[in-house]
């Protein structure tokens, strides 16, 4: 179901998407996307499309803050202020999880390394700057 509302979007997709704009295909391994599509997908399809569709309303609003922050981590420039938002925004996500392990409806084992991270992200960004000043996440394309 949310293959076909992203294949059915592409008519609204943002004029600054140069990616592929095609639902994921889990039947097709060919279709698994490098972390540029990902990244992508979850800052444009993610709160459109995907987020209207969980059930429960913490869950969007949970998924809309990690959107905005990593919205505001890729910018070239970052405020202050950008920065004390990004903190508390992931600070929200956190927090959405922890409560989802103290009630049981999902494991512990959901904070990977990879998850893990994403706390660590304010910290890089005033010691190196903005994440995009020292990602590789561009040279993916040519890989």
């Amino acid at each position: 179901m949310i293959k076909q509302s992203v294949d059915a979007s592409t008519k609204d997709i943002p004029t600054h998407f140069n990616s592929s704009w095609k639902g994921l295909n889990y039947s097709n391994s060919r279709s698994l996307w490098r972390s540029v599509e990902w990244i992508e997908h979850f800052l444009f399809s993610f709160p459109s499309i995907i987020s209207p569709r969980f059930k429960e309303e913490n869950t969007t609003v949970a998924v809309k803050k990690l959107v905005r922050a990593c919205l505001l981590a890729m910018q070239w420039f970052i405020t202050k202020d950008e920065l004390t938002e990004i903190e508390s925004l992931i600070k929200h996500w956190f927090t959405y999880f922890d409560q989802l392990v103290t009630d049981k409806r999902i494991s512990k084992t959901i904070f990977t390394f990879n998850h893990h991270v994403l706390c660590h992200i304010p910290y890089l960004i005033r010691k190196l700057g903005p994440l995009r000043a020292f990602s590789a996440r561009s040279l993916e394309r040519k890989v």
